[in-house]
């Protein structure tokens, strides 16, 4: 596999050959269930546990997690920051540095087999430690060593080999048999305990699929039969060189030529997200149904050149649609961790939302402290916060986006000494009183809208060097405009209410069928609306390539120079070509043209929901924020102080670096009407 030198996570073990799985961990055997007790535990657990009070009210949550028992820090987070909620990992498999996941037994130790008291043992020392304490669990389904080596060398590896893994039929038959078997175990003894479960398999136990498109047999034939039930000619699996190379650009493939690369993008993806969904359908047949469930998944903000199309992720909204799935989980961006960066989820809020699905914000940003087995090639470890000052500036701008999206978090201590000194720990406590008192899920449409498109995704050889360029560089030049922006997918246009957005970015709109085209005139090409495309916008209608289309959408040829604009049904319409134009004070201009409010000036990341404001800042100094509408009261949250009343804007000095948070008391009189500029 070829990862994009721009990638903090290229050190991943997604190249490894088959046969070099490092051994498994040493594990202790203590006692055994089997399948056929898996019924009877699940009924055990509803009897015994009847009466307990579930503890799914604390959800959404404000958690703790470490790869190791780091028993010292969690009784410091339950006392200095009333964190009671822990995250535990009962894992079987190793990671992608080559060493265990858990520091615990291995608990699945045969086909159809666990060990209870590998599993007891991690749950009861954290109990120990805080007898308030409830859990989220993550679930292994990863390919145990045993396994592996019983199943053989045919793509059974799902760490390194998901697709391959899951189109295998003994592969996933014991998986699920295992997932029962775990779950059906947990409820019997801690479902009092225990807020939900995290479906965890794929590379870093994130669904990712590092096969590079390749595909064992089983895969060869559930291709095959998937191509036979839509109607399809046979034709060969197409190999991994066909697959990073494509027609137009070496970037976009044309449907009339290589009509069996897009089908194959498409049935890759598929699998990963068809597969999400059954698993969380078994899980539902064990766990009662205020116990949430959540995954690792839909990265599209985030993945990178080799990664973008090939990993599995553009499935996302089948995925989000699931009706047992409650929660998604994903890092901070990796790509937006210095000090100044803006942060943000890996995945799609805006659509998360739509499907009525929530976000877990997971902070594992490496700073002064931190240990790692193999630190310098740990994802994250070459953007460390290097200060106190930064530690505590980037710990209120996690916490702060978690807060003001109205999402969980938990503060993810890898291989334990982060979050180490007393200033971070009280920053946190701080935050998690802040988090209890003011996180909700508000609605708030802001006025920029960055449109995700998995559908042109599947179009590219994702090799590409654009790659990146799409939406993991465009969203941090985004998010230093000033003003605030939401992700969608295009699937949400007309389905989600996106009145009250004023600029609608599209970084890669390549396929526009003639239904996608109507969606378009129909909800974005309208007066009072702007729209900015990149690159090649509807150069496919899904049959064939024609540059012509860029013209007849944008009214500017395909690569012309510098940003253009143009009008269609009283919207503006803006086209740039170049993916390297697209930068922040291009995107802040095309924002002051579209009407958009800046709550900050440039430079500075904000994030809000309508009533709460965080603002970042790397330097220093004297600010004016500017909200659009008067506020009767405004109090900065991290110092509990007031800093305005009966103001449209106020001065902020910030320290270098620093985050500030605002709660915005909207006064009774008429909101300020933001007018539209052609300046």
């Amino acid at each position: 596999m070829k990862d994009s030198p721009e990638c903090p996570l290229c050190v991943h073990m997604c190249a490894l050959p088959r046969a070099c799985i490092p051994p498994p961990p040493p594990h202790t055997h203590y006692n055994s269930v089997t399948a056929a007790c898996a019924r009877v535990l699940s009924l055990a657990a509803a009897f015994l546990f009847a009466g307990v009070a579930s503890a799914a009210h604390e959800f959404p949550f404000f958690a703790y997690r470490s790869f190791l028992p780091e028993h010292d820090a969690m009784r410091r987070f339950a006392e200095q920051a009333d964190v009671n909620v822990v995250t535990l990992f009962p894992a079987n498999t190793y990671n992608m540095l080559g060493t265990p996941y858990c520091a615990y037994p291995a608990n699945w130790t045969w086909w159809g087999t666990i060990d209870e008291k590998a599993i007891d043992r991690q749950f009861d020392e954290v109990i120990a430690v805080n007898p308030r304490v409830k859990f989220i669990c993550l679930v292994d389904l990863n390919t145990p060593y045993w396994m592996y080596r019983r199943l053989g060398p045919q793509g059974y590896d799902s760490f390194c080999g998901l697709s391959n893994a899951l189109c295998s039929g003994k592969w996933r038959a014991e998986t699920e048999r295992y997932l029962r078997l775990f779950l059906a175990h947990v409820e019997s003894r801690y479902a009092g305990r225990v807020l939900g479960y995290v479906l965890a398999c794929g590379k870093t136990t994130e669904w990712m699929d590092v096969s590079d498109w390749w595909a064992a047999p089983d895969k060869t034939a559930k291709w095959d039969a998937w191509r036979k039930a839509k109607g399809l000619a046979p034709a060969p699996v197409p190999t991994p060189d066909r697959m990073r190379q494509a027609s137009f650009d070496n970037f976009i493939r044309d449907p009339s030529r290589e009509r069996d690369e897009l089908d194959y993008a498409a049935f890759s993806n598929e699998i990963v997200a068809e597969a999400i969904v059954r698993f969380a359908a078994v899980a539902r047949e064990v766990i009662p149904a205020e116990r949430k469930l959540g995954v690792f998944f839909g990265y599209i903000l985030q993945l990178w050149s080799g990664a973008l199309t090939s990993y599995g992720h553009l499935g996302y909204e089948k995925v989000f649609a699931s009706p047992d799935l409650d929660f998604f989980i994903s890092p901070g961006s990796y790509f937006d961790r210095p000090m100044g960066a803006g942060t943000g989820f890996m995945g799609v809020h805006g659509t998360c939302r739509r499907y009525g699905k929530t976000w877990v914000h997971e902070i594992d940003h490496w700073m002064t402290g931190s240990k790692s087995p193999h630190a310098s090639i740990t994802p994250g470890a070459s953007q460390m916060w290097k200060t106190e000052e930064e530690i505590l500036a980037g710990l209120k701008r996690e916490t702060g986006f978690a807060i003001v999206m109205g999402e969980s978090l938990w503060c993810f201590d890898m291989w334990g000494g982060f979050f180490s000194t007393a200033a971070q720990m009280k920053t946190l406590a701080r935050a998690k009183a802040i988090w209890s008192a003011e996180a909700r899920r508000r609605t708030f449409v802001p006025d920029t809208a960055l449109i995700v498109d998995p559908q042109s995704l599947l179009q590219i050889n994702d090799l590409h060097r654009f790659t990146p360029r799409l939406y993991q560089r465009l969203r941090s030049e985004l998010s230093r405009t000033g003003a605030a922006f939401e992700a969608y997918s295009f699937d949400d246009i007309g389905e989600t209410d996106l009145s009250a957005v004023r600029l609608f970015i599209f970084p890669a709109a390549f396929l526009l069928t003639p239904e996608r085209r109507a969606r378009l005139e129909r909800e974005v090409f309208k007066p009072g609306k702007t729209a900015l495309f990149v690159y090649a916008p509807g150069i496919s209608d899904g049959r064939t390539l024609d540059v012509a289309r860029v013209r007849e959408l944008t009214g500017a040829a395909f690569g012309a120079k510098g940003l253009g604009w143009s009008e269609r049904n009283g919207c503006r319409i803006a086209y740039v070509a170049a993916y390297a134009d697209v930068d922040m004070p291009l995107l802040r201009q095309v924002q002051t043209r579209a009407g958009v409010h800046f709550y900050a000036d440039a430079g500075l990341p904000v994030a809000t929901d309508g009533r709460l404001l965080s603002v970042h800042a790397a330097i220093g100094g004297r600010r004016t924020i500017r909200l659009p509408f008067r506020a009767s009261r405004v109090t900065e949250l991290w110092s509990d102080r007031i800093v305005a009343e009966d103001a449209a804007a106020f001065d902020f000095t910030f320290g270098s670096p620093d985050t500030a948070m605002f709660r915005v008391e909207r006064a009774q009189s008429v909101p300020q009407e933001r007018k539209d500029t052609d300046d």
